[in-house]
């Protein structure tokens, strides 16, 4: 009994907590990318997703949709494993993209 008590008395707290709910979509865990030098420069899922989830999620009007005209520049190799990847708009490809 006392090597129980032992136990949880230096078992870390973590070990006992409840594990977060995982996202199953990029798209949950999009962040915001503000432009540099007129370019949205892209370095993680999260960012990339949020490209997709803004493309996906304004309003498409005739010839418009949110892309258009934008500069995106994807910075280095991203890791979509782990979840499942809603690709951005369907519509119009116009969006200028820089490898």
């Amino acid at each position: 009994m006392a090597w129980a008590i032992a136990f949880c008395m230096f078992m870390p707290m973590y070990a006992f907590a409840i594990p977060e709910r995982m996202s199953e979509n990029w798209i949950d865990l999009a962040v915001d990318v503000m432009p540099r030098d007129g370019v949205y420069e892209i370095y993680t899922a999260e960012e990339l997703a949020w490209v997709a989830k803004m493309t996906n999620e304004t309003p498409q009007t005739g010839e418009y949709n949110w892309s258009y005209g934008k500069q995106f520049s994807i910075m280095q190799d991203i890791d979509l494993s782990g979840r499942e990847w809603t690709p951005r708009g369907y519509r119009d490809l116009r969006a200028s993209v820089r490898h």
